[in-house]
């Protein structure tokens, strides 16, 4: 039994139409597991350089402490500029609120440790002890 020409038509488009979708679903479903995982990678990243960006923060704050120490308030200051000046980008730029938030509170304490150090306040290493002990346990590291 011979098929008609439109028959033989619809079944070689419905077979071409399979093939595809045989083809493309496979692909189009491994391509959004890829996605999902790049993103998965990202935001690990993402969390990652928040976590590095705070760890050079409290060496810069330790730094500042030891120079302090050493009565070299005039070196303290310039670290001081830096830290803070650093603490305000990276609190600006942090996804995790708590984060932020610890970083913000040790953020406003800027003019007070300035002004010690100006003054060459004996306390000012009472306090950057305080500050970092604030940002290392606030932070959770």
């Amino acid at each position: 039994m011979a098929l008609s020409r439109k028959t033989s038509f619809m079944i070689i488009v419905a077979l071409m139409v399979g093939a595809f979708l045989g083809g493309f679903i496979p692909s189009y479903m491994e391509n959004r597991k890829l996605k999902a995982e790049i993103e998965e990678r990202q935001d690990q990243l993402a969390e990652a350089q928040e976590r590095l960006q705070v760890a050079l923060l409290q060496a810069k704050l330790g730094m500042m402490l030891i120079e302090v120490e050493q009565n070299n308030y005039g070196k303290a200051k310039e670290r001081s500029t830096e830290f803070f000046d650093d603490l305000r980008q990276t609190a600006t730029a942090v996804r995790d609120d708590r984060r932020r938030e610890v970083l913000m509170a040790v953020l406003a304490r800027r003019d007070e440790i300035t002004s010690d150090l100006t003054s060459l306040n004996p306390e000012t290493a009472t306090k950057l002890r305080a500050l970092f002990v604030q940002l290392y346990s606030g932070i959770g590291h």
